[in-house]
């Protein structure tokens, strides 16, 4: 039953929400816990009772607080469904589990060099090198980027349309510098007129295939390996750093919430020891 259920709520999500890939992989993976969790009780509707012995059954897993709460969050979307559909005969809710407080890492300054000092050789080249270079300069999401459209790129005004979550659109401006590397690349794309960032044969490229490409260029320009959202904190970071204004930011990467972009205030380690060095009594008296 709850199964059934499930898929139908999956259905709706892809079909009237147009949910990315991904995003429904998460559900079904919250979904998959669930089931393991309950194992011989997991056809029957959720309860106080099941939704704790679910939660207890991930931490057992030994699966750490964040990671947990994906899936809470997920599940939570699906309980609401269900009680908005009359599944169920009051809204069940999971709370979140409390995360330790970790502060964003991204790359260093020399290692935003050694990508920036890549030189591209053909289209992959070009085209690994420009969505690098947008996600550097604009702080967009990968997703974002790889379904930017020709038609959405103004090189006259420097700016980006993007569709962010939940169809949201949102223009996003780029620097001159980013503009000379989207320009090279354009002229080498004869591929779509739909895409901006397309394979040979005309089609979107998809995260699976860009995901391998990153990979093969940190190897290339010797960085530490790390998910390409790092080059998103880099923006926050830089963007904060620099005396941006926090609700600018927010505008700028698209968070429905202020208090994700917040997490970008708090100082790194590195900026901490910059302040003390240029603050110290010891160093400015003996």
């Amino acid at each position: 039953m709850l199964q059934d259920l499930f898929e139908i709520y999956v259905k709706e999500r892809q079909v009237i929400n147009n949910l990315a890939t991904r995003t429904i992989e998460c559900y079904r993976l919250a979904f998959r816990r669930y089931q393991l969790a309950l194992k011989d009780k997991a056809e029957e509707l959720p309860t106080e009772g099941s939704l704790k012995v679910y939660v207890v059954a991930m931490r057992e897993s030994e699966l750490a607080p964040t990671t947990c709460n994906i899936s809470i969050r997920a599940f939570n979307a699906f309980l609401s469904w269900l009680q908005e559909n009359h599944q169920i005969p009051a809204r069940l809710r999971i709370k979140q589990l409390k995360e330790e407080k970790r502060s964003i890492k991204s790359y260093s300054d020399e290692e935003i060099n050694r990508i920036l000092s890549y030189k591209p050789r053909d289209f992959y080249g070009w085209r690994l090198y420009a969505i690098i270079c947008t996600l550097i300069d604009t702080g967009a999401r990968i997703d974002e980027v790889l379904g930017l459209r020709r038609d959405r790129v103004d090189f006259d005004n420097l700016l980006l349309t993007i569709k962010g979550k939940g169809d949201k659109e949102r223009i996003v401006p780029f620097s001159p510098e980013l503009l000379k590397t989207l320009y090279r690349y354009d002229r080498k794309n004869t591929h779509s007129n739909v895409w901006f960032f397309t394979t040979t044969t005309g089609s979107r490229l998809t995260y699976q295939n860009f995901a391998k490409e990153w990979h093969r260029f940190c190897k290339a320009v010797r960085i530490e390996y790390r998910s390409f959202h790092k080059l998103r904190h880099n923006f926050g970071l830089n963007f904060i750093r620099q005396g941006g204004d926090i609700s600018e930011l927010r505008r700028l990467m698209g968070h429905s919430s202020i208090t994700t972009t917040q997490l970008y205030i708090n100082l790194q380690t590195e900026d901490l020891k910059r302040a003390h060095a240029k603050t110290s009594i010891l160093s400015r008296l003996k």
